[in-house]
């Protein structure tokens, strides 16, 4: 395996490492959101241990379930049951301000990796360009009209183009179904307030 990624950077040369390190660092990020984010997702059990305690009133229990749990549904469930006592109005404004300032958080990174995926095809684009380059001035160099030297050099130069739309594509997907599920996340928190908010009655 080792021994085909040496031949496949020697072939495409210079560009070939840049789209290598490039989707390393792509995936690496993609990875880590993943796992940041399925940290920050809803868990049913717990919103209906929470709401079954809303509903018999047992704030105490209700806000000790949401101080176990690190996540964003819990920390504004429990500023909601902090100010139970305000208008709903103003229960919903304080906690759309924690929303606005969780959702920064669920979207960090998710910009770097939309970059990286354009950057991708780009840089196999580059490389087979410059590949093309380089072998038209090798055969000028020679004086060879073969068509075999000709296709095999040009053949090399598209590596770069196969390996930036092969790395893109499922960078580009990724992408697509990290932001999905921050859009989940910020609909079961917006979905638990209105929750919270009409058992309040």
């Amino acid at each position: 395996m080792l021994d085909n990624l040496f031949n496949l950077v020697q072939k495409g040369g210079p560009v070939m490492i840049i789209i290598i390190l490039v989707s390393l660092a792509a995936f690496t990020l993609i990875i880590k959101k993943w796992l940041f984010l399925r940290k920050k997702m809803a868990d049913p059990i717990f919103l209906e241990r929470f709401f079954s305690r809303i509903g018999e009133k047992d704030f105490v229990s209700a806000k000790a379930l949401c101080e176990e749990r690190s996540s964003p549904i819990a920390e504004i469930l429990a500023i909601g049951i902090d100010h139970r006592e305000k208008e709903k109005e103003r229960i919903r404004e304080l906690i759309h301000e924690v929303i606005l300032r969780e959702l920064h958080s669920l979207e960090k990174h998710l910009s770097t990796i939309a970059v990286l995926a354009v950057i991708l095809p780009i840089l196999g684009l580059l490389g087979t360009v410059t590949g093309m380059i380089s072998t038209f001035e090798v055969l000028s160099k020679v004086g060879t009209t073969d068509p075999a030297a000709l296709a095999a050099g040009i053949s090399e130069a598209l590596l770069t183009t196969q390996a930036g739309l092969i790395t893109a594509l499922p960078t580009l997907l990724f992408h697509n179904f990290l932001s999905n599920k921050v859009d989940q996340i910020t609909l079961d928190m917006e979905a638990a307030l209105s929750r919270f908010l009409n058992l309040l009655e």
